[in-house]
């Protein structure tokens, strides 16, 4: 088979060996790869939300389409970032992990074929030892020989050697050249067993263990390839995610109307008055100073100043709120309202007052379920109940 290592590279075994080693590095260092990744995506996650919780309150929270449109963009980076950590996570325990599995499993699997070729070698340089001791006795026959037929040779050539001596000489030699047939038919027997053994050993045992090698490496790079398929689909997750981010803020400044913007903002600062009027004559000052007439005029209230103004009422003086509050109409705030300037009411997302006026101004006064607390909070914070 031209694509088997065991018959096409049946002389590049320490080279097969190298190759694989190197095979299985790469897989280690594929997993410190994506280890590293991952720790690059989870530092990224961490950064961008350390940056959100930077400017998250960089805007009032009103109810305006500007402030939706941002609370959406810090919405869907936290989106962003929340696609990063379990892109990290995912490289941690559906990548690294595997990928180190891979690397120790496919080491040992490795170590074990080479320990089988390596008994097949033993077995192998036995045999050849056991012809190599087999040549050198037939070597030595040959020697024999040899030195037979020269002192037979040599006697015979002589005349002074009786005929009876030289006949020994002839029979010496006789003798040595049949121990070296017989040693020669030796030679064949074992010669003809190990190159019996050697063609098991290079076209069957070799090859099928270096063809489980050539498994194992072939199985250890699909996988890998499987892992870099696994990496793309990850991150074309990610991709995929945040395109959906983008587009739950497009959709925010899609609705952005900066005219209604405009209201909201008079609706929340009105303070109801309308403009004044023209001073009378006898109240203009005679004296040269700031502003129109000299005078510098004071800045009106934002809204005008509850009753009470948030204190609780005089436990003497019953003004019949509490009984009235199961009368008056209930609302909802619907978002938070920190009611900072005197006579507005701090309350909470979620919390239902007693509504006690709402003249149109933007501000409506309300009492707090206590029966006591009142102040204003902004119409458009609220959703009437009942």
């Amino acid at each position: 088979m031209a694509d088997n290592w065991g018959v096409q590279l049946w002389d590049q075994r320490p080279r097969i060996e190298q190759y694989t080693q190197e095979n299985i590095d790469f897989t280690s260092s594929c997993r410190e790869f994506a280890m590293t990744i991952a720790q690059v995506e989870l530092e990224y996650s961490k950064q961008m939300r350390k940056v959100l919780k930077q400017f998250g309150n960089s805007m009032s929270a009103d109810n305006t389409t500007c402030a939706q449109a941002w609370r959406q963009v810090l919405k869907s980076l936290e989106g962003v970032a929340e696609g990063h950590e379990q892109v990290a996570m995912k490289l941690g325990s559906g990548l690294a992990e595997p990928l180190g599995a891979l690397a120790k499993n496919i080491a040992k699997e490795r170590n074990e074929h080479l320990k089988e070729a390596a008994v097949r070698d033993a077995y192998l340089e036995q045999q050849m030892g056991i012809l190599s001791k087999e040549r050198g006795k037939y070597r030595k026959l040959q020697k024999d020989e040899e030195a037979a037929l020269q002192a037979f040779d040599k006697a015979e050539k002589s005349e002074t050697l009786a005929k009876a001596k030289i006949e020994k000489f002839r029979k010496t030699w006789e003798a040595k050249a049949r121990n070296r047939e017989t040693g020669k038919a030796a030679l064949k027997t074992v010669t003809d067993d190990v190159n019996s053994k050697r063609t098991q050993y290079f076209h069957i045992d070799m090859p099928g263990v270096v063809s489980k090698i050539q498994s194992m490496d072939e199985t250890r790079a699909s996988a890998l390839v499987g892992s870099f398929s696994q990496l793309a689909g990850m991150y074309a997750g990610l991709g995929a995610h945040q395109s959906k981010m983008a587009a739950l803020v497009h959709e925010a400044t899609s609705r952005h109307n900066a005219r209604e913007d405009s209201k909201v903002f008079a609706q929340l600062h009105s303070s109801g008055r309308g403009l004044p009027d023209a001073l009378p004559v006898e109240e203009v000052p005679s004296s040269q100073g700031p502003g129109v007439g000299g005078t510098t005029q004071a800045r009106p209230q934002a809204h005008p100043q509850p009753v009470a103004e948030q204190q609780h009422a005089p436990e003497e003086e019953d003004t019949g709120a509490g009984d009235a509050g199961a009368q008056l109409p209930q609302i909802r705030i619907m978002y938070d309202f920190a009611g900072t300037n005197p006579g507005e009411l701090p309350c909470q997302a979620g919390e239902v007052l007693s509504q006690l006026q709402n003249d149109g101004s933007g501000w409506v006064l309300s009492l707090k379920a206590d029966g006591q607390t009142q102040g204003y909070v902004p119409a458009s914070y609220i959703e009437v109940v009942s």
